[in-house]
């Protein structure tokens, strides 16, 4: 390869990230999996698709208003003091490339067992514990 196509190849690779105004593109996302709040300003999604960053403690921050989900006593799993801890939802979101959500557009509370009888998600919520 010659010098200039591997810049072509560069800028064909890299420059769709970026949309006109100079902000990263983000991806559209509806899917289901954990949502884990295990202590102060650290939330995170874990789904069947993939793990995105809400919020972390003295890092990114979701940039939006959003009501926190309402879940009942048997839809969350309490892991440290407080109510710390993870529950199963339906979320459709924003996220960009770097794995951080940047918009929320619906966050629906489920039953435990909804992402328990996923094989992707069940490993998941061993790890939460």
């Amino acid at each position: 390869m010659t010098k200039i196509s591997i810049i072509v190849l560069i800028v064909l690779l890299f420059f769709p990230l970026v949309s006109a105004s100079g902000q990263l593109q983000t991806n559209q996302v509806a899917d289901r999996g954990w949502f884990a709040n295990p202590t102060p300003g650290n939330i995170w999604f874990f789904g069947e698709r993939g793990e995105w960053t809400i919020s972390t403690q003295g890092g990114y921050q979701l940039d939006q208003e959003w009501d926190w989900p309402e879940f009942a006593p048997n839809q969350w799993v309490t892991t440290n003091v407080g109510n710390y801890g993870y529950g199963c939802l339906d979320m459709e979101f924003d996220a960009n490339l770097q794995g951080e959500v940047t918009a929320i557009t619906s966050l629906t509370p489920l039953y435990l067992e909804d992402c328990l009888s996923s094989p992707a998600l069940r490993g998941i919520a061993e790890k939460l514990e």
